[in-house]
């Protein structure tokens, strides 16, 4: 049993594959009979991600060499799993709850958590994921509509001949929606277009709406079927410009959705991956949705 640093073993055929993301500057993997069994990357800036283990010995093995090569740099602190940025995979569940895991979604063996505290890792920023009937409906959908529609906003769906600009506008929107969130990076559009793009032409775009306003975007929702339950409808990401006059135009477009879907006769909405904060809660109350799955994001300090 050996730690590597930017191990060229064969990984073992059961340790999961790391999924998508930018190179990590360096990588830690513990060995086994000549194979990878655990593994976990470190990029800039003490984040931590691209981790697997197949046991509790190699997780604390590459965890642990990981926080020390962190600390030698100089980091204050390390957070993970983060896969690069947020804009990847990232977190771990916290509570797997009973329902099926959605498409997308984080999953991974149930100890990881507990490997993740054992290495010294305390948990940071909470998020959850929760499932709503379609049936629901926003009692104040009426009035947004007609606020919005007297602005002059317009919500269309997705059309192929625009499809190339509707990705450049929904990665310029994203830049600004997102700036103020824990751990934004800003992403090239070349790299956004690699991410969003398969979505938009291998999955229907029924349940994506585009908000604009004088021809330009300035809110979106994407959601889609679950291809793993085709009772779900997943609705992965809103953004808004963020000035006042569109305050409420998440909520309108999350209504938009559920009459959709509850129109197409799928019964439940996944409100996914939501970070815990008041604006979510309330957006659970609204659609009347359960929390489904909680995740965590963790951090350590030095």
């Amino acid at each position: 049993m050996t730690l590597h640093t930017q191990p060229t073993l064969p990984e073992h055929p059961d340790l999961p594959k790391a999924s998508p993301a930018p190179a990590p500057i360096l990588t830690f993997g513990f060995e086994e009979e000549g194979q990878i069994t655990a593994r976990v990357g470190l990029w800039d800036g003490g984040v931590l991600g691209h981790f697997d283990a197949l046991n509790e010995t190699g997780a604390l093995a590459v965890l642990q060499a990981a926080l020390q090569e962190a600390r030698s740099r100089g980091h204050p602190r390390v957070v993970g799993p983060m896969n690069a940025s947020t804009w990847f995979k990232y977190r771990l569940v916290s509570d797997f709850g009973t329902h099926s895991p959605f498409f997308g979604e984080v999953w991974h063996p149930a100890p990881y958590l507990e490997w993740f505290h054992k290495a010294g890792f305390q948990e940071g920023w909470h998020y959850h994921s929760s499932l709503a009937p379609s049936e629901a409906q926003d009692p104040r959908f009426s009035e947004l509509q007609q606020r919005f529609q007297d602005l002059g906003i317009n919500v269309r769906g997705v059309v192929p001949e625009k499809l190339e600009q509707d990705i450049s506008s929904i990665h310029a929107l994203s830049q600004k929606a997102f700036q103020d969130n824990p751990f934004f990076s800003p992403l090239p559009e070349a790299v956004f277009r690699s991410l969003y793009l398969p979505v938009f032409q291998q999955l229907p775009t029924r349940f994506i709406f585009l908000a604009e306003h004088d021809q330009q975007l300035v809110g979106y929702l994407l959601a889609y079927p679950d291809p793993l339950n085709p009772t779900r409808v997943i609705a992965k990401t809103i953004a808004t410009q963020p000035e006042r006059r569109y305050a409420g135009l998440g909520r309108y477009l999350t209504g938009f959705l559920h009459q959709e879907v509850h129109r197409a006769g799928i019964p439940q909405v996944i409100h996914a991956l939501m970070h815990d904060s008041n604006s979510s809660r309330s957006l659970s109350r609204v659609f009347q949705s359960e929390t489904m799955r909680k995740y965590v994001l963790l951090k350590a300090e030095f």
